[in-house]
């Protein structure tokens, strides 16, 4: 009879994480890597506008348009309500050579954001400055965004889990 107890509230514990689990995660924490694998901007590209550094970098204008960012909202099951809390982020940065294409963009949640403030900022300045090269930017960036964070600071709110 003990056994069997013990056995049941192991059961309802181990159900009960599993939800807490799935309900810290209910937004996208790191974009996905079949969905956004990250793309770059050519010479050949309708955004195209200069190349950038000495080396020569392709540069995109930021274009991305409402109905791409409802669609990218939809692929990542962000609801309607819950939007506000987002922007589409790049995962290339446009800064160093990244494209407006959907292959690089993604819904990130604020409080994923916060959690690198300076990041674009010091690898656009390192690229620009010559003290790394444009594949060691995108992999730092890569490596930054892919890192699921721990330690969010989750408000409480539907949107903020």
């Amino acid at each position: 009879m003990k056994i069997v107890r013990f056995l049941q509230l192991k059961i309802i514990l181990i159900c009960l994480l599993t939800l807490n689990l799935l309900e810290v995660q209910a937004y996208p924490l790191v974009p996905n890597p079949s969905m956004t694998p990250g793309s770059l901007c050519s010479r050949q590209h309708g955004d195209y506008a200069g190349d950038r550094y000495e080396a020569k970098i392709p540069y995109c204008r930021r274009n991305v348009e409402g109905q791409l960012k409802t669609q990218l909202y939809i692929a990542y099951g962000v609801p309607l309500e819950c939007r506000g809390s987002y922007t589409i982020d790049h995962l290339i940065p446009l800064s160093i050579g990244g494209d407006n294409s959907p292959q690089n963009l993604w819904p990130e949640h604020r409080l994923v954001k916060a959690t690198r403030p300076y990041l674009e900022q010091q690898v656009f300045e390192d690229l620009r400055d010559g003290r790394i090269t444009q594949q060691q930017a995108i992999d730092r960036v890569y490596y930054e965004k892919m890192q699921a964070h721990a330690h969010i600071a989750n408000t409480g709110g539907f949107c903020d889990q």
